[in-house]
């Protein structure tokens, strides 16, 4: 188990001035992999077939995982997540048919964003008594916040 060390690095360009880099990694922390541990954090930026319609995304994903004895182990993860996008709620209808329009017309505001930021953490211990008995206690936790700005029409 010492011995299992795993990378990845992924690069993405695509339509619409998007980018994503992203990294994944994990190992033992100890030479007798009684630590292990796992990273996987990305970094997001596009645009939109919309005029002034774009978004932003941040991500890190820690997890260590320590062995308390032979049948013991307790795992600890988090997440973060920080976002923010243009709110796009579409194009108008009228008659139940849609308004002749650009499709890559944006009628709400530049500055109308979304932001929303998400934190997760938790654990796990988990005890194997034998083949058939095993206990387990775990905990999450997940914290929200999100802020939107609304443009309302009369």
């Amino acid at each position: 188990m010492a011995d299992r060390v795993f990378s990845s690095f992924e690069g993405t360009v695509g339509s619409f001035s998007t980018y994503r880099g992203a990294i994944d990694l994990s190992g033992p922390l100890h030479d007798d992999g009684s630590i292990l541990y796992r990273f996987n954090t990305f970094y997001e930026n596009a645009g939109s077939f919309r005029d002034f319609v774009d978004s932003e995304r941040l991500f890190f994903a820690p997890k260590l995982k320590f062995a308390l004895g032979d049948n013991t182990n307790l795992t600890i993860d988090g997440s973060w997540l920080q976002e923010s996008r243009t709110s796009d709620d579409g194009t108008v209808a009228i008659d139940n048919r849609p308004a002749d329009l650009p499709r890559e017309r944006f009628l709400g505001e530049p500055f109308q964003n979304v932001d929303i930021n998400v934190t997760n953490f938790g654990y796990l211990l988990d005890h194997k008594f034998n083949d058939q008995w095993s206990i387990r206690n775990a905990f999450r936790a997940q914290f929200v916040n999100s802020e939107r700005y609304i443009n309302f029409a009369f």
